[in-house]
């Protein structure tokens, strides 16, 4: 039986009618700024259209950007020291179908890419198969580009005990947003 018909079925608000986030999301010029655990509306974050069931899990990481010095010390160090600094985020965010096609194919494209090279070097290697050793030299620059390009779709800009910054939202979604006043 459709929901429509059944009068015994919870009411459905519009998604027009949901404009108030419990106070918990605004903007703050292109970057959107929200609590920890904030509930986000059914809407795309990129485009502001409906979004798709279920949310899209984000895992957000973020440390300031002084720690980047230690890269120019030792790479190592900076990584451990990365780990043990940074704070980290779970959002659950709306996506459209198109967004979410998207994320999927950077997920594909990135993961996908990854293990053709290094399966690339492995075979060329084991079976001394100078082609296919280069053709994973060869496939290392467009797949770079094709991660960096497709894979954040959001990012933290800043992460505390209370609030996130997030980049990466769409302007029709953020227009929707009240601005952010501390």
């Amino acid at each position: 039986m459709n929901q429509e018909q059944n009068p015994y079925s919870a009411p459905k608000a519009k998604l027009e009618a949901y404009s108030d986030h419990g106070g918990a999301l605004w903007r703050e010029g292109k970057i959107l700024v929200c609590r920890r655990d904030t509930a986000f509306p059914e809407r795309c974050v990129k485009c502001n259209e409906p979004a798709q069931e279920p949310l899209s899990r984000f895992n957000l990481r973020w440390h300031h950007g002084a720690w980047y010095l230690l890269i120019l010390l030792n790479l190592l160090l900076y990584v451990i020291v990365a780990m043990f600094v940074r704070k980290s985020a779970v959002l659950e965010v709306g996506l459209c179908a198109a967004h979410r096609r998207r994320r999927l194919l950077a997920r594909v494209i990135g993961w996908g890419g990854l293990a053709a090279i290094v399966l690339c070097f492995v075979g060329g290697g084991m079976f001394s198969l100078d082609w296919l050793f280069a053709a994973g030299g060869i496939a290392i620059l467009p797949w770079a580009i094709a991660s960096v390009l497709l894979a954040p779709q959001i990012r933290a800009a800043r992460i505390d005990e209370e609030t996130l910054r997030v980049k990466g939202c769409g302007r029709d979604f953020l227009a929707t947003l009240p601005e952010y006043t501390e």
